[in-house]
């Protein structure tokens, strides 16, 4: 059986462990270099009740000890080891196999008393989370939260691991009817890519849009530069490591630790510890972090209840002398955040074992609700019939020659509208300013030859043509390039070459601008040595020019 470089490394890191037990860690390395030849011990005197010794005296930084995964572990690079070195190791198996059955009992046991976590590895991320922290992604600018963004969204609609995002390349992307295709070239599942090619589709989601990966994508696409030559959706040495990295950044951020606190979560590891803060840690002091998000609702519980237990309980009872029933204001603060009803759209808590009836019931009541609400639409709508059939007997009395207010205060009206004053009064009240409207009705060639007209702004004692809360685009050398010669027709700036150091409001500003007008002189000047020169430019014209140059 031959094994990947991947699963022999950890096996080897292992066996040094157990070798530190009675060698230097320098000679283990210098022996296990060279396997199968030069072994570092004599494994026909190798004890079983040696290894199980070193085995339970293994011990975590904090001093607890690991779990039974971790003693597995450390098993199977033994095995790896002598399979490394052409030894037999089936004689050992049944005696390990034997030891290692009582400490998995062992350590059962003690999870039964309340050592440690019955829980292995982590807890599902709730979608109600994944949305916040979508929603926090997106309303950073940050390049990183960018790609987190796009990174997230898609490991979460192709539920696929994240180590499997890394590999993901521009060719295995294809747009399929309204679906985005993804192919999976290698999995844990299928190390030899023999299993069929079938892509994974992903839609868009109009509806919640911090969530859409297609708009996650497409900012993607847009923010970050996507050099020649690079084949991968995510390029870099390891990018799982650097989503890692932001994601645990963004959960240490003010926002992000309120949403972990509002579930009962830490940054450390998420969906794995809770840490309740508010209502229940007050009321329940002493309670294991582990049960913080159950005891929320048992609290909810016990308030919505109040007056039950108030009339059924005995006055000396236990629970009348906790602190929530010792200060009543809080307590009806608390009843008032607690609602009990029938299932609603949008519910961050979904009903489960409702027997169907219940649905039925629900909407009957839905039912008689519009039903009730029929009266007053009736009531609003009996004006507007009377109304109607007020104008209904003034025409017909216009039309016998009768003359009423009504029908006067109409012809004046009328003759108004025909004399266009009307018209007038309302197109001088909406017609934007001539440079506005001259601007608006330039498109296609027009906006790139046309010069339109730019904004004035009034600080610092002088017209600057930015405002004093200006800032240089944090995007690409592209983006900056069409800056430089095109501006910001909606925010009304002008090409930032026309700018000079008067224009920015702060040292830093100055700085900035002159190091963009070194780098962007450099492309002036290769385009204009490929006679490639326009004067105002288009975006697509500005565009062809950055081609010309970007490689000077």
């Amino acid at each position: 059986m031959v094994l990947r470089q991947q699963t022999t490394s950890p096996y080897r890191a292992v066996h040094s462990i157990w070798k530190t037990y009675g060698f230097a860690k320098a000679d283990i390395r210098r022996f296990l270099a060279d396997a199968p030849n030069n072994a570092p011990v004599k494994f026909s005197d190798f004890n079983v009740q040696d290894f199980m010794e070193w085995i339970v005296s293994i011990r975590k930084e904090d001093g607890s000890t690991p779990t039974y995964s971790t003693y597995n572990c450390h098993r199977a690079g033994l095995f790896n080891r002598f399979r490394d070195y052409k030894q037999d190791i089936a004689p050992l198996q049944s005696e390990l196999k034997t030891h290692f059955r009582g400490l998995q009992r062992t350590k059962t046991q003690a999870l039964a008393n309340g050592e440690g976590r019955v829980k292995i590895g982590k807890d599902a991320l709730e979608f109600a989370l994944y949305k916040s922290l979508c929603l926090l992604l997106m309303k950073s600018a940050k390049p990183d939260y960018v790609f987190t963004h796009c990174f997230m969204t898609y490991c979460w609609n192709l539920m696929c691991r994240a180590g499997n995002m890394t590999s993901i390349c521009w060719s295995h992307l294809e747009w399929r009817n309204d679906a985005l295709g993804i192919y999976f070239a290698h999995m844990k599942n299928d190390q030899l890519g023999q299993r069929p090619r079938d892509p994974r589709h992903i839609y868009a989601n109009p509806i919640i849009p911090e969530i859409c990966p297609i708009l996650s994508l497409g900012i993607y696409m847009l923010t970050i530069p996507i050099r020649p030559g690079n084949t991968q959706l995510f390029p870099g040495g390891n990018q799982y490591d650097r989503f890692r990295k932001v994601l645990v950044r963004l959960l240490n951020t003010v926002e992000g630790s309120a949403e972990l606190r509002a579930r009962g979560m830490t940054t450390d590891d998420i969906g794995t510890h809770s840490c309740r803060k508010g209502a229940t840690t007050t009321c329940f002091p002493s309670l294991p972090s582990c049960a913080v998000q159950v005891a929320e609702f048992a609290l909810a519980s016990v308030v919505w209840h109040v007056e039950f237990l108030e009339q059924t309980l005995p006055p000396n009872h236990r629970l009348f002398f906790t602190p929530i029933f010792r200060d009543r204001e809080q307590l009806m603060e608390l009843k008032s955040l607690v609602t009990c009803r029938l299932n609603s759209p949008g519910d961050t808590i979904v009903a489960t074992g409702v027997p169907p009836h219940i649905s039925i019931l629900q909407h009957m009541h839905s039912l008689a609700k519009n039903v009730n609400d029929v009266v007053p639409q009736i009531q609003k709508v009996a004006p507007e019939v009377i109304r109607g059939v007020i104008d209904e007997i003034e025409k017909r009395a216009m039309t016998a020659g009768t003359v009423t207010r009504d029908g006067l205060e109409a012809m004046i009206n009328g003759c108004l509208e025909n004399s266009a004053l009307y018209q007038l009064v309302l197109t001088l009240k909406n017609s934007p300013t001539p440079a506005i409207q001259q601007e608006e009705t330039l498109t296609g060639d027009e906006a790139g030859t046309m010069t339109p007209m730019w904004g004035s702004h009034l600080w610092g004692g002088r017209i600057h043509p930015v405002p004093q809360d200006f800032a240089f685009p944090n995007s690409c050398s592209q983006i900056a390039w069409q800056y430089w010669m095109c501006g910001d027709r909606q925010k009304r700036y002008p090409p930032l070459r026309n700018l000079s150091r008067d224009d920015m409001p702060s040292t830093n500003m100055r700085k900035r601008l002159s190091d963009l007008r070194y780098l962007m002189q450099l492309v002036e000047k290769r385009v204009e040595e490929q006679e490639k020169w326009i004067a105002n430019p288009s975006i697509e014209q500005a565009n062809e020019m950055f081609e010309e140059g970007k490689m000077y």
